[in-house]
């Protein structure tokens, strides 16, 4: 069975507050998902990263203050388990952002992702200072 990916904001809805993005690979199978590619995430635009990621997939993580992309170089997805990587995210723009990381972007040893992952951040009209 091919491993999974989904996503979260938590909160979901924000207005001049600061949000989690955490993205979960679960692997189904009775031995260990080596990530072979990049994993990218490329968030909508009016999403900038504001704080340093964080993981538990043994993975390198980019994801620049300031810049939309996270990228997760290497590492692991335990047997029969999940693994985690977050970040502080912030949107100074009104309106609701969809977040999509596409089928097959999550690539391993075990397979790759046969579904999509999509995750909301609903934002008010907020000035830009974070």
């Amino acid at each position: 069975m091919e491993p999974t990916v989904s996503k979260s904001f938590s909160p979901c809805e924000i207005c001049g507050d600061k949000s989690t993005l955490t993205i979960t690979l679960e692997n189904p199978n009775d031995t260990v998902a080596n990530l072979t590619a990049p994993l990218v995430d490329n968030l909508p635009r009016q999403i900038m990263i504001v704080g340093n990621p964080t993981n538990t997939c043994g993975s390198t993580v980019t994801a620049r203050k300031g810049s939309s992309q996270i990228t997760v170089t290497g590492g692991s997805i335990p047997a029969g388990g999940f693994c985690t990587i977050s970040v502080k995210v912030f949107s100074c723009r009104e309106g609701k952002f969809t977040n999509t990381i596409a089928a097959g972007a999550l690539k391993t040893d075990l397979g790759s992702n046969s579904q999509p992952a999509d995750a909301t951040l609903s934002s008010c009209k907020f000035s830009c200072q974070y």
